[in-house]
């Protein structure tokens, strides 16, 4: 059994949602005291990158709903958040063995 992680995101502030004809993990951001509550976002592209003894995680992200937020709202913060969201999603599917993480060599 893999030992339990803490969330990096409270896994009550957003919740996943479905879009008619998108089929990519959409998520909303619900939670009413975060600044991007009410976006929501779409991932394609999912992968992680390994190097020497680290990995990053890489996606791509479509915006769905803004809730109203200009553009220039989306910053970097915004796309922390929605990583780390992303990452406990991986962390919890790879936990519950939903998912199996598989190094790929060429």
């Amino acid at each position: 059994m893999t030992k339990q992680k803490t969330p990096r995101v409270n896994p009550e502030s957003y919740q996943f949602v479905t879009t008619d004809g998108l089929e990519d993990p959409t998520i909303c951001i619900i939670e009413s005291t975060n600044p991007f509550a009410g976006v929501v976002v779409s991932y394609s592209n999912i992968g992680v990158k390994e190097e020497n003894s680290s990995a990053a995680l890489s996606f791509e992200y479509n915006i769905q709903h803004s809730a109203g937020l200009e553009r220039s709202a989306f910053d970097n913060d915004f796309v922390q958040h929605i990583g780390d969201i992303l990452a406990d999603q991986i962390d919890l599917q790879i936990r519950e063995e939903k998912i199996k993480y598989v190094k790929h060599t060429l």
